[in-house]
């Protein structure tokens, strides 16, 4: 029988990441409450002038038609660069949070998948896969900071963000449990912003370290997926000694979050972006959680594209 407290491995990681999307109820009001949170502090964020310094390509210019997008820009870009940019705005002003530290990666890869699969007649993952995505992803994320083992040096503060936006993002790429697991060891072997830099940066690494972190997760799902062998079907294969270390990313659930307040805040943060008319329609989307969950992804990212 397992070690009930054996450190986690990557498979175990990878084996809760592929499992069935109901095999794992999802926190649903807190995970909703969790996105709308994120993306109103990216779209108060986005009047910073220091943030919106890191918000963009970095090569001047270097946009991606029918690219990932990021709320209340008009910026379209390849979805790492995107995840990047999301990740900064909705951290610029936040202490650690698992939901909205792996937002920036999740949502510029569905919006992006989304868009294809709409462009090939397929149909695109809607926002209750974002949401599955974000439960899981905070999960693992939970569960990797808690473990006694985790490292606790410098650069290491947002070390289990880059591997749950990994596992999230290979799955999400329609990778298995062997994929998934290589993107986790991708992940554990990328490098790590520095915590104490010589000269002054920017922002200050907190305002920017979680998004490279997610943004560097997304880039290693990507890796993973292009030198992924055929054998890889992307079945998860059930394994009694896994279900002991599975169980423990089960119970580590979000942290609760009211989302009649989160809804408040976003419906405040909407004014200084967008007109009454359009502010009227994204709220009517997003405050009935039912049929919010149905939306397709890339069209509720279409609502909150800010054309300026």
């Amino acid at each position: 029988m397992a070690d009930p407290r054996a450190p986690l491995a990557n498979r175990d990681i990878a084996a809760f990441a592929a499992l069935a999307p109901d095999a794992v109820p999802v926190c649903g009001a807190s995970v909703h409450g969790a996105l709308l949170d994120g993306l109103a502090a990216a779209f108060a964020a986005l009047g910073d002038p220091d943030c919106m310094r890191l918000v963009g390509p970095i090569v001047p210019g270097a946009t991606l038609a029918r690219g990932a997008r990021i709320p209340g820009t008009s910026l379209e870009l390849e979805p790492v660069a995107a995840a990047f940019g999301l990740g900064v705005a909705a951290g610029w002003r936040r202490g650690s949070d698992p939901v909205p530290e792996n937002l920036g990666a999740l949502v510029a890869l569905l919006d992006y998948l989304a868009r294809r699969a709409h462009d090939l007649g397929r149909p695109a993952p809607t926002i209750g896969v974002l949401l599955g995505a974000l439960d899981r992803a905070a999960r693992i994320q939970s569960g990797l900071e808690t473990e006694p083992g985790y490292p606790d040096v410098d650069g290491t503060a947002h070390l289990a963000v880059r591997v749950a936006s990994a596992a999230i993002a290979a799955q999400l790429l329609g990778g298995g449990t062997t994929a998934i697991a290589a993107a986790a060891t991708h992940a554990w072997m990328d490098g790590v912003p520095p915590r104490h830099p010589r000269a002054r940066p920017v922002a200050p690494p907190s305002a920017w370290a979680g998004a490279d972190a997610s943004s560097r997760g997304l880039r290693c799902a990507l890796w993973a997926l292009a030198t992924a062998g055929a054998g890889d079907p992307g079945e998860t294969v059930a394994d009694r000694e896994d279900a002991t270390a599975v169980a423990r990313f089960v119970d580590a659930a979000p942290p609760p979050i009211d989302p009649r307040r989160a809804l408040a805040r976003f419906a405040a943060s909407l004014e200084p972006l967008f007109g009454e008319r359009r502010r009227t329609a994204i709220l009517r989307c997003v405050s009935d959680r039912e049929t919010f969950v149905g939306m397709p992804v890339h069209e509720f990212v279409a609502l909150l594209v800010r054309n300026v």
